[in-house]
């Protein structure tokens, strides 16, 4: 396959790259140039609000992973109409109204756009999730029954640049107590990226087309079972102590703020979409421990600059005050 990605070289644009070459396929990427291409990657440099390409080329597939604005969504899609066979575009599960309902599929109500709220600016994180079903609805409109429309969960792995997993990785490794937040048995629900991408290029070979939520594993893991992979893939010796939600609140200790993936109860459904039809498409996952295992490496190893998520003296202070009651 000729596979035009439209976005840059991090995350998941890497891993759906490197999965794209390592089955033999070329790959094009257009984005605004800003990083160092992979190797092998012809590199187109633009904005994607106009997605000026090269006259008369085509490629089998568009494969869109920076499309946040149903502005650019349309632009992209009026301009790749002819000029791909089909487009699969990354959105989120978050084109589900939070609170998410559990087991929601990919046939449940989506979030509607706010009255007032301008559906093109992009710094409104309130609206990301209907921002994403107006985008999904913009290239459904071009590519009838030529669209992949991608719903992942939280994305995990080497190379991640948003940090959250990478926090629970580093302070695991830690030989200090590890606060499990909350409920240890509340739902978590992790796609390693290298899965993601390999599973997406083999529906682009198949032809796939229409609507998968893409999230694992199989069953949702425990924060208490993702804890224990979180110390076993890093080798430490860290003692997971489970705090309450009220006693970490009372220590100044915020949800999603200082510690990702702690939810509320009622808020789990995020954590619990429905993924069968992605299963019975192929969707398979690697044992949580080995994404671990792997994404520390990778931070040991990298520059990637860190951004402390949950700073060690909160969480040792939340630890003694906790096992002080």
């Amino acid at each position: 396959m000729d596979i035009l990605l439209i976005g840059g070289y991090r995350f998941l644009g890497r891993a759906l790259i490197l999965a794209a070459q390592a089955r033999g396929h070329a790959v094009t990427a257009f984005n605004r140039g800003s990083l160092t291409p992979l190797a092998g990657v012809e590199q187109i440099t633009g904005d994607r609000s106009v997605l000026d390409l090269p006259a008369g080329r085509r490629w089998d597939i568009a494969v869109d992973t920076s499309g946040y604005i149903p502005r650019d969504a349309r632009r992209a899609a009026d301009v790749l109409h002819d000029r791909v066979d089909r487009y699969a575009f990354v959105s989120s599960i978050s084109v589900y109204p939070f609170p998410i309902p559990p087991n929601a599929n990919e046939t449940s109500a989506l979030a509607e756009m706010p009255a007032g709220a301008d559906p093109d600016d992009w710094r409104d994180v309130e609206t990301y999730g209907a921002r994403k079903v107006l985008c999904e609805a913009a290239i459904e409109a071009r590519f009838p029954g030529r669209a992949l429309i991608i719903r992942p969960g939280f994305i995990v792995g080497p190379h991640d640049n948003t940090d959250r997993f990478n926090s629970w990785i580093e302070r695991a490794a830690r030989p200090e107590p590890f606060i499990v937040p909350g409920d240890p048995e509340q739902p978590v629900q992790l796609i390693d990226v290298r899965d993601l991408a390999e599973w997406m290029i083999a529906l682009a070979e198949g032809g796939a087309t229409g609507v998968f939520n893409a999230t694992g594993p199989e069953r949702p893991a425990t924060l208490r079972e993702v804890a224990h992979a979180c110390i076993a893939g890093t080798g430490s010796t860290a003692e997971p102590v489970v705090v309450p939600h009220d006693a970490l609140k009372a220590a100044g200790v915020v949800p999603w703020e200082h510690v990702p993936f702690w939810l509320e109860p009622g808020e789990y459904g995020i954590m619990e979409a429905n993924i069968d039809r992605a299963l019975a498409a192929g969707l398979t996952f690697r044992p949580l421990i080995d994404t671990v295992r792997d994404t520390h490496a990778w931070l040991r190893s990298s520059d990637h600059p860190r951004r402390v998520v949950f700073p060690p003296e909160l969480e040792r202070a939340a630890v003694l005050e906790w096992m002080g009651n």
